[in-house]
């Protein structure tokens, strides 16, 4: 009787265990189509086109280097500049072992996926692959331990981050304002190879009026290696407005005292697009400006 008990409790708990894997499964479904759906909404409204499985090569420069990880592309324009945000995921697979409880070891692997929301800003030039990137701690020990000076000669640039890449055949200079705004961590960390310069963030895009938030930091790395600095100095993250230097829009510069980063509301500075100067009236993504809901 009490096995006949054991074996239904057992029974159960595995029916209510597949019960409610099923119900992940089909909620993680629905989530994943609205968030499709809410995609398509946006490149719609905003001009931008919407591919799924592009063919493009960031992947070598991502980690895992999946070739079919880019499963959805996001392109289009953006304060004057060409812009795609992409989902990308590779799988990671390891080994385990485990007690089989009577002395012996059971063998098995472990499988996880991990996602990223691909941020891409084209430039207008070429360069051969160039990148900044996070110093690694056995470099930094080495640096500490043997005092093997400074690389670009900005002691906290060089003691936090380090040059990859052919920069003296890139068109684009790494200047002192650029290595400033890595140490303020203005930036990102990037990498540029041909007419795309990237970076990325943890996990899929969910909020697609995000992405103008996600991309300013990495436009203000493609403004600095143009050398399309403001004058007043290097600009704050989005939503985050210096009190001495906007964020401005490629081409035209930002007149004395005025602030308007993405998410800046209206009342403290307008969002502008180029050939719409500020005071002639918010403007949204190209081709679509907003009457009373500016970026």
């Amino acid at each position: 009787m009490d096995a006949v008990v054991i074996l239904g409790g057992s029974l159960t708990c595995m029916a209510a265990v597949v019960a409610l894997v099923v119900v992940s499964v089909v909620a993680g479904r629905r989530r994943e189509r609205e968030r499709r759906e809410a995609l398509h909404r946006w490149v719609a409204a905003h001009g931008w086109t919407i591919v799924p499985n592009p063919a493009v090569d960031w992947s070598e420069r991502l980690p895992g280097r999946n070739r079919r990880g880019v499963t959805l592309a996001l392109t289009g324009a953006l304060w004057g500049r060409r812009a795609s945000v992409a989902d990308y995921s590779h799988t990671v697979t390891t080994s385990t072992t485990t007690s089989d409880g009577q002395g012996g070891t059971t063998h098995g692997t472990q499988s996880t996926t991990h996602h990223y929301t691909v941020l891409v800003v084209h430039l207008d030039r070429p360069s051969p692959y160039l990148g900044i990137q996070p110093r690694g701690t056995l470099s930094k020990w080495g640096r500490a331990l043997f005092g093997t000076g400074t690389a670009l000669g900005h002691e906290q640039f060089d003691k936090h981050f380090q040059v990859v890449g052919e920069p003296g055949a890139s068109p684009y200079p790494l200047s002192a304002a650029l290595l400033a705004a890595h140490v303020a961590g203005a930036v990102p960390v990037w990498t540029l190879q041909g007419t795309d310069l990237l970076a990325m963030t943890t996990g899929r895009l969910r909020d697609p009026e995000t992405i103008p938030q996600l991309l300013g930091p990495l436009y203000r790395v493609a403004d600095l290696l143009a050398g399309r600095v403001a004058a007043a100095g290097p600009a704050g993250l989005p939503g985050n407005p210096p009190a001495a230097d906007p964020l401005w829009s490629p081409g035209t510069p930002p007149t004395a005292g005025t602030t308007w980063p993405p998410g800046n509301p209206p009342a403290a500075g307008t969002m502008w697009h180029p050939g719409n100067p500020p005071g002639s009236g918010p403007a949204g993504l190209p081709g679509n400006p907003p009457a009373a809901d500016p970026l």
